[in-house]
């Protein structure tokens, strides 16, 4: 498996899948950052526990976000 450690990660969309990379990526020792288009009540809740984890997390966003990404 290649190794996450240090890497900077891009996680677009917070659905099911997202969140569950998301969460993989931080446990392999990933940085990341992970946006949705909507900022729904129910993605504010599973956003506030990404960021819990060390996750940077952008609601709402119509761009991806600046910065450069070793994985996306």
């Amino acid at each position: 498996m290649v190794s996450l450690s240090q890497k900077s990660v891009l996680v677009i969309g917070l659905g099911v899948s997202g969140v569950a990379a998301s969460r993989l990526l931080v446990a392999q020792g990933a940085k990341v950052t992970a946006v949705d288009s909507a900022n729904s009540m129910e993605l504010r809740a599973s956003a506030d526990a990404l960021r819990a984890l060390g996750i940077e997390v952008t609601l709402g966003c119509a761009a991806a976000p600046a910065g450069a990404f070793d994985l996306a």
